[in-house]
């Protein structure tokens, strides 16, 4: 290496030359951007264009990849794209129902006059089902159902047999009432006839039936649901009542 100034030979290295004491300039050091070509300082980490430089500058800097060209033009498609579905959706989701199509026939709207023939049918479909449960549902109460008559008789022929039978169980009683009233404790009831006439079969109701109670009338055979609770004084007692079948 030579002094720039006095141009005599000196250590590559040396800041100063020993001959004439000036400052030597090193030659700073440069790079080649790998993406676009530009030559640039060799302390710099980010060129122009984007391009990211090694943090090792003995690493090859062409390891990391640059930026894409058209990343702008990509994002700007993406925005575009979903612009566009957001407005599909939104009109899709605004649009009135279709008229509904034959199941038969799924691109065929459905003739007027069949369809009021199939609600017709249909209608008449869930009258005889609900019909039909309603039978099923007194031909199992009466099963169950024990009459007054019968049930004060069992009492009067022997209490300790009835009350395994019937005491502390839900039945069904059924009979003609002879006496609608309220006890003393301000509680409803209806009396079934006896096998001799009153009182029979005494059935208690809450408060809230009263109302239903309302449109009982003496003479009426009725079909009770309730708890029984053995005999008490002269007549056999069923609380919480429920009418369960008028007649």
């Amino acid at each position: 290496m030579f002094c720039a100034h006095c141009r005599q030979e000196i250590p590559e290295t040396a800041p100063f030359c020993r001959h004439c004491g000036s400052q030597q300039e090193r030659p700073r050091p440069v790079k080649t951007c790998g993406y676009c070509g530009r030559v640039v300082s060799g302390d710099v980490r980010l060129c122009g264009c984007g391009y990211q430089f090694a943090n090792d500058p003995r690493a090859d800097f062409r390891v990391r990849s640059a930026p894409p060209k058209h990343l702008g033009r990509i994002c700007l498609v993406v925005l575009a794209v979903s612009f566009v579905g957001w407005v599909v959706y939104s009109n899709n989701s605004q649009r009135p129902p279709e008229p509904a199509a034959s199941s038969a026939y799924p691109d065929h709207p459905v003739d007027p006059e069949k369809a009021r023939a199939l609600e017709r049918e249909r209608a008449e479909q869930e009258r005889v089902s609900e019909q039909r449960r309603t039978e099923q549902e007194r031909a199992a109460i009466e099963a169950a159902t024990v009459e007054a008559v019968d049930l004060c008789a069992a009492y009067a022929a022997n209490q300790v047999r009835a009350d395994l039978a019937y005491k502390g169980r839900s039945i069904y009683v059924r009979g003609v009432v002879t006496e609608i009233g309220v006890t003393l404790g301000d509680t409803p009831y209806v009396f079934l006839s006896g096998p001799d006439g009153p009182p029979g079969v005494q059935c208690t109701f809450a408060e809230s039936d009263k109302s239903e109670l309302a449109n009982v009338q003496k003479g009426q055979t009725l079909t009770i649901s309730g708890r029984c609770d053995g005999k008490t004084m002269a007549w056999v007692l069923v609380e919480d009542s429920r009418i369960a079948v008028r007649e």
